[in-house]
């Protein structure tokens, strides 16, 4: 057994008193501070022994009760109920390095989906069939895939940071898509044809020109929509030929770019040339009205930066409208760019350079089934006709047969009958 005082999370102010009994954990916030826990901490180690010796005797007591002299309320050995540590937990977001936007999507889903179901249910008292029927009672209510996914990545996000302070010890939000099928991200993307970004570009030349350099430059980097507002002359090099993604405009706040990784994207020289012209019409109505030129490559008509959510809807939807094209979401321009370039046979190392994904992992299970090619040439070979006296096989048991080796003509090497074809393409992975 064992009493141990500890602040979760550190620095946080609030300090907890664990206790190991019997194999399981108690935990239990101490809201007085740390002078309090510690008292509380000592006389628990006094009284274990009394503990232990009245339970072999067939006394129900508990840690608690012994604390306190019964004067406390008792708390489950299963530690804080879920309401009670997501303040904690959200508390913590930012000192674990996450970003605001992450915070205020786990403080929604707790306050939607997570707190009416759980919240006064200690988190030791939580198991995975509890979050199995939670997850399909929300989508036989109607909840999307997505939203499902959101909120068990949220769970279980929670759980793993009670883990890390000793609270509990298992996840049970663990891995849900063993029982629940979560999104392909395959389906998501849903890239322009080639045809149908000329039309969106002429239809914005038409319709929107003081917006044409963004979009363009939306479909010629791959930009998320909130790297693309937040540039500012600084970050374009036209010597290099090259943009550097250092800010993301969201929510109404300004943060780094996803992954809190700054990166260097290519620009091409049609893209450099709009973007040249466009800075140049800025300083040009600058001089103009006598004001200086804006903060920021592409701004509002105050000088401001731009709002996504405005750009969207009073602008690119419109323009779909104008020119046909069926309705996309604006991140769907980010999938075009990346959907071309492995149509002209670039690396998916390359791809996930300039979109900035995480690792080439997460490349492959967007885009891997794009890649041209990448199978046909060996389902093509099925189509063959065979040819035994090329493969000196009297039938097709010859595999079974042991590897027959010759030595070949004035050489010592030893040549095997059967040659080995190289793979051809990437094969995306399966689940």
């Amino acid at each position: 057994m064992a009493v141990k005082v500890r602040e979760r999370p550190p620095g946080s102010g609030k300090w907890w008193v664990f206790v190991d009994y019997q194999g399981k954990r108690c935990a239990h916030l101490i809201p007085q501070g740390k002078r309090a826990a510690e008292r509380a901490a000592a006389v628990l180690n006094e009284k274990l022994g009394l503990l232990r010796a009245a339970n072999e005797q067939g006394i129900p007591l508990s840690v608690w009760s012994l604390a306190t002299n019964g004067h406390a309320p008792e708390p489950a050995l299963s530690g804080p109920t879920l309401k009670e540590y997501s303040k904690t937990f959200l508390e913590g977001c930012e000192a674990r390095g996450l970003k605001y936007t992450t915070r205020r999507s786990y403080d929604g889903v707790l306050n939607t989906h997570l707190l009416p179901a759980f919240g006064t249910t200690p988190l030791g008292h939580i198991d995975r069939r509890a979050v199995k029927a939670l997850a399909l009672a929300k989508r036989t209510g109607g909840a999307s895939a997505n939203t499902v996914r959101i909120m068990l990545c949220t769970l279980s996000a929670l759980f793993s940071s009670a883990i890390e302070d000793g609270i509990v010890q298992q996840n049970p939000a663990l891995r849900p898509g063993r029982f629940m099928k979560m999104r392909d991200r395959k389906s998501e993307v849903t890239p322009l044809t080639h045809e149908e970004e000329v039309a969106f570009l002429e239809a914005v030349k038409k319709h929107a020109l003081p917006y044409y350099p963004l979009f363009l430059l939306l479909l010629r980097t791959g930009c998320r929509i909130g790297e693309a507002v937040a540039l500012q002359p600084g970050d374009l090099d036209f010597r290099g030929r090259f943009i550097e993604i250092r800010r993301n405009w969201t929510n109404g706040r300004m943060t780094t770019p996803k992954n809190h990784r700054s990166r260097r994207v290519d620009m091409s020289k049609g893209l450099a040339d709009a973007l040249r012209a466009h800075l140049a019409t800025q300083e040009l109505e600058a001089v103009t009205k006598n004001t200086t030129r804006p903060e920021w490559v592409f701004c509002n008509e105050h000088g401001r930066i731009l709002d996504p959510d405005n750009l969207r809807h009073r602008v690119f939807y419109r323009v779909l409208e104008k020119a046909a094209l069926r309705r996309i979401r604006i991140h769907d321009l980010r999938h075009t760019f990346c959907s071309r370039l492995i149509a002209n046979g670039e690396s998916l190392a390359y791809v996930r350079d300039q979109a900035g994904h995480s690792s080439i992992q997460v490349t492959v299970d967007i885009y891997g089934h794009l890649v041209p090619g990448s199978n046909k040439q060996a389902v093509d070979r099925l189509d063959e006709p065979v040819d035994k006296s090329t493969t000196g096989a009297e039938d097709a048991t010859i595999r079974n047969q042991p590897l027959q080796i010759i030595p070949q003509e004035n050489s010592s090497v030893l040549k095997p009958l059967i040659l080995l074809e190289p793979a051809v393409g990437i094969e995306p992975t399966t689940c």
